[in-house]
């Protein structure tokens, strides 16, 4: 999804699972309402569910690479409100971190409707450092191998 939808049903698998993973870590799960779906972020995030602390510690940076024990992760955005422990309604906006068909928890999102852009563009920087740094490795290994 490209753009955000105000809507208030998830209409994918991942939105359901976002929805659900709302429900369970809400005060109280029945005061849950959605407000806006997207844009969501599909494709380019890779994430190792055993450093799942690191991840949603050092937020949107620890998603990116695609090293060893990691998979193909997403990111669902979601606002929504719901009742805190005082009963009053807070509205909250959230990314939520999605891998085979699995919430793994949320990240405050501060940055709107825009919030995909920063991160793009942080993750062509890493696909630019990571070809540096394969270019390098290559030549080292070259240099190794001279007679």
């Amino acid at each position: 999804m490209d753009r955000a939808e105000t809507r208030s049903a998830p209409r994918t698998a991942d939105e359901e699972t976002v929805l659900a993973f709302l429900k369970k870590s809400a005060h109280e799960p029945a005061s849950v309402e959605l407000d806006r779906w997207g844009p969501h972020l599909t494709e380019g995030l890779f994430f190792d569910s055993q450093y799942l602390r690191a991840a949603l510690e050092f937020g949107i940076d620890g998603l990116f690479g695609n090293g060893p024990g990691r998979k193909p992760a997403k990111l669902i955005r979601c606002v929504f409100r719901s009742k805190n422990a005082l009963g009053a309604k807070t509205v909250a906006d959230v990314l939520v971190l999605i891998q085979d068909g699995r919430a793994f928890g949320a990240i405050p999102n501060a940055d709107g409707d825009e919030w995909r852009t920063p991160i793009l563009s942080r993750l062509e920087r890493h696909k630019e450092t990571m070809r540096r740094f394969e270019e390098n490795r290559k030549a080292m290994q070259n240099i190794r191998d001279m007679p």
